[in-house]
C-alpha cells in the first residue's frame, strides 16, 4: 500500500506514462464494463523486464528505461486497490499475469503489445480521467476508437492561444495564458504529457 496511489482509479495515468516512456507512439484503450484493454506499439517490454516488474517499484526514475518500468509497476500496484480479477501485460512474445507473490510469466504467440485489467469496482471513470490527464500527450491515443490526443496536437489540445512550445535536452512542453471569456486558468505539471499535478 505504501506505493499505491491515494485514489487507485488513477492507475491508468501511471500506465500511460509507462507506455509513453517505453516509446509508444500509438495507444488504443478500450473500456467495456469492468474490463480495460490497452494496445500499444513501440518496443514494449522484454522478457527480463516483465520478469522483474515487481523490483521496478524501488527504482529511481532518472531516465526513460527506468521510468517505463517504474511507472508500469506503480500502475499495476495501484490497480490492486480496485480488487482486480485479471491483470496481464503481453509484450514481445511473453505474458506476465498477476498471480502469486511475483506473478507468472510465460511465452505466448500474440503478435502485439497489450495490457488487460479486469477490476471489481464500478465507476472508475477511466475515460474521464484519460481525457483530463492525457490531452497533451505526444502520441496518437484513442479511447473506444475516439481520438484522445495526437502526436501533432500542439495547439489543439494543450491550452488556448497563445500557446508557446519549448524544448531542451530530455524535455519539451507548451504553455499559454487563457484570457477573454475563460473564467480561470491553471498550471498543470506533466510527465510524458500526462498530467500529474495541477
Amino acid at each position: 500500500k505504501k506505493f499505491q496511489l491515494p485514489d487507485p482509479r488513477y492507475y491508468i495515468t501511471q500506465i500511460m506514462q509507462a507506455l509513453l516512456a517505453s516509446g509508444a507512439t500509438r495507444i488504443e484503450i478500450f473500456t467495456e464494463g469492468l474490463r480495460v484493454r490497452i494496445l500499444f506499439d513501440g518496443p514494449g517490454y522484454t522478457r527480463d523486464e516483465l520478469e522483474k516488474i515487481h523490483d521496478a517499484v524501488f527504482e529511481s526514475g532518472k531516465n526513460r528505461d527506468r521510468d517505463k518500468m517504474r511507472e508500469l509497476a506503480l500502475g499495476l500496484l495501484s490497480v490492486q486497490g480496485l480488487g482486480p480479477s485479471e491483470v496481464s501485460v503481453t509484450s514481445n512474445g511473453f505474458r506476465w499475469d498477476k498471480g502469486g507473490p511475483r506473478g507468472k510469466l510465460g511465452p505466448v504467440t500474440t503478435p502485439h503489445n497489450e495490457i488487460v485489467i479486469v477490476h471489481r469496482r464500478a465507476a472508475t471513470n477511466e475515460m474521464q480521467i484519460l481525457r483530463q490527464a492525457c490531452q497533451s500527450c505526444q502520441a496518437d491515443m484513442y479511447i473506444n476508437n475516439l481520438v484522445l490526443s495526437t502526436a501533432h496536437a500542439g495547439r489543439l489540445n494543450t491550452c488556448p492561444w497563445p500557446n508557446y512550445a519549448f524544448k531542451g535536452p530530455n524535455f519539451r512542453g507548451a504553455f499559454g495564458i487563457a484570457y477573454g471569456e475563460i473564467a480561470a486558468t491553471s498550471l498543470s505539471l506533466t510527465r510524458y504529457g500526462v498530467i500529474f499535478s495541477k
